[in-house]
């Protein structure tokens, strides 16, 4: 496991002895939420509703089985609030203390959340998926024009964007400057998100770097969702950037 933490995944221990007492199916949906949970810890040691999860196994009951395995085993932490009928879960940390050490952990999650928000270059052949309930699906909307869009090839200005680069990050994060000041007690680490956003600005800095708006879906009314629009620095969402598009000639 500890290998596996330092490339940045999780798995579901003892899946074989899963699959023999619950069966295939909720199975693969245990190691699906225990990747879920990892991830949210990863983004900002949040948690998950069981209530979502509990939609995904075959019954209320398999799901309590496994919650209270994983709980006893120390992997996860169970939250009940039973006058407001809610319950939430959360990885244990104290548990990937014992792989990783705490400065070890904390370079995962920065080396992690970087490789989700850093642009990328994805191209995508797909012109009919939509988005519909948390799934993608063929519907019968096909967007052409919006997929082969959503492949155009650009970079960013680098002698502009060092010449403004303060100015630059700060308008990255001026969103996250604003929740700070409303929320003053929130986390703030080295993998925290507007940390991660200087760092993924400071890399776009170096030198040019080709990415793409990383494919294209639709919504259940046929408008377009790009795919790079939950990544720092995308043209769409911010403006700064916007301005120091270049497409290739």
């Amino acid at each position: 496991m500890r290998e596996l933490m330092l490339q940045g995944k999780i798995d579901l221990q003892s899946y074989d002895k899963f699959v023999l007492t619950y069966g295939i199916e909720d199975s693969m949906t245990t190691r699906r939420m225990l990747k879920a949970l990892w991830s949210n810890y990863v983004k900002n040691g949040g948690t998950t509703s069981s209530i979502y999860w509990a939609e995904q196994f075959s019954s209320p009951k398999i799901l309590n089985n496994i919650l209270s395995q994983l709980d006893y085993s120390g992997w996860i932490n169970v939250s009940t609030v039973t006058e407001r009928h809610w319950s939430e879960i959360s990885i244990n940390e104290d548990k990937l203390l014992t792989y990783l050490s705490s400065d070890e952990l904390m370079e995962v999650r920065k080396t992690k959340k970087f490789k989700q928000y850093v642009p990328e270059h994805k191209l995508s052949t797909k012109v009919n998926m939509t988005k519909v309930n948390r799934t993608y699906k063929d519907t019968g909307l096909i967007r052409i024009g919006l997929a082969m869009a959503a492949n155009t090839e650009f970079y960013y200005d680098c002698a502009l964007l060092n010449k403004y680069k303060k100015e630059i990050i700060l308008n990255t994060n001026k969103g996250m400057r604003k929740c700070r000041e409303l929320l003053p007690d929130m986390v703030h680490d080295s993998a925290s998100y507007d940390e991660i956003a200087v760092d993924v600005v400071e890399g776009l800095a170096k030198e040019p770097m080709l990415m793409t708006m990383e494919g294209n879906t639709s919504d259940s009314r046929g408008r377009s969702i790009k795919g790079a629009l939950s990544k720092v620095a995308n043209p769409i969402g911010y403006k700064d950037f916007r301005a120091l598009l270049t497409i290739p000639e």
